[in-house]
């Protein structure tokens, strides 16, 4: 049984409520994660997306226990942004793990 989505596409910035933009982390590839979340980061705030920069697992799942993410958008490369660390914590708060749906707004 398959559970209905939302549209991948809106209009509305706020629709996204509050973005935890995950970046940098711990792996050999923290640099180019951080360049790459500098340049989402300006993307997301120009369309007017409430996104804040979080760097690293530990520092989102403290942000997520304090409750002030909604969704999470990640920027990191390797590690664990990819081995499912970041999967299992999403999913343990119950965080949407969506495709880049942020970019389809304009």
């Amino acid at each position: 049984m398959s559970l209905p989505l939302p549209p991948l596409r809106t209009h509305d910035p706020a629709a996204f409520g509050r973005v935890a933009l995950l970046l940098g982390g711990t792996s050999s590839e923290r640099a180019v994660s951080l360049d790459s979340g500098r340049n989402v980061l300006e993307a997301l705030r120009a369309r007017g997306i409430d996104a804040q920069p979080v760097d690293g697992i530990a520092a989102l799942r403290e942000g997520l226990m304090q409750g002030r993410f909604d969704r999470v958008f990640n920027i990191l490369h390797g590690g664990e942004g990819e081995n499912g660390v970041l999967q299992g914590l999403l999913q343990a708060f119950g965080i949407p793990v969506p495709a880049p749906a942020c970019s389809a707004v304009r």
